[in-house]
């Protein structure tokens, strides 16, 4: 698959926001009634909301950057269209056994299942900068928050061991192209024309 600068710079805006977002989560802590977090995780909380607004915000400008590119659209979602639905159920057919086999093909543009996968991410990031935003709204000083909070929290939270799953599966998987001799790495990093 071959990547447009501005994918490539989006990709690595959120990919690396989504990442420092996923590693900082673990020192955090957000306000809860009748507990004091120290001074770091209530820093690293902040850290969070910062980067996570940041992030919704470079999320929907990609969505805008799409209006009106039906095609923008069908790279990412190719599912949305007779002919990519199509394309990807072959894919599907065919890649289980490509990848135990070690005989996955490098299908360049027409790759189906790469583009879906890209877009799926990118789904996941939205609806985990969507939940993350109702918390910020939510979330009292003290701590506090009502029903809406307490359900895109636990929305929030399945969202993001998704992430992690995605995470590892995509990177894993490109360094799978990569041991194939696919120069995965190199188009992600610049150092092969788009």
């Amino acid at each position: 698959m071959r990547y447009s600068a501005e994918d490539k710079i989006l990709h690595f805006m959120i990919a690396g926001g989504m990442v420092f977002e996923l590693v900082i989560e673990n020192w955090m802590q957000r306000p809860k009634p009748g507990e004091t977090a120290t001074a770091l995780q209530t820093l690293f909380f902040g850290a969070h909301e910062f980067v996570g607004v940041s992030l919704l915000a470079i999320i929907i400008t990609r969505f805008l950057l799409m209006t009106g590119d039906w095609q923008a659209f069908l790279r990412l979602f190719p599912w949305l269209d007779t002919g990519g639905r199509q394309a990807l159920a072959i894919e599907l057919k065919q890649a289980p056994s490509d990848w135990l086999s070690g005989k996955l093909k490098d299908t360049g543009e027409q790759d189906f299942l790469a583009r879906s996968v890209h877009g799926l991410g990118l789904l996941l990031a939205l609806g985990l900068g969507l939940t993350g935003l109702t918390i910020f709204t939510q979330l009292s000083p003290g701590g506090t928050m009502g029903a809406l909070g307490r359900g895109a929290m636990e929305v929030h939270e399945v969202l993001g061991t998704l992430l992690w799953v995605f995470l590892i599966a995509h990177v894993g998987m490109a360094i799978y192209h990569q041991m194939l001799g696919h120069r995965a790495l190199q188009r992600i990093f610049w150092t092969e024309d788009s």
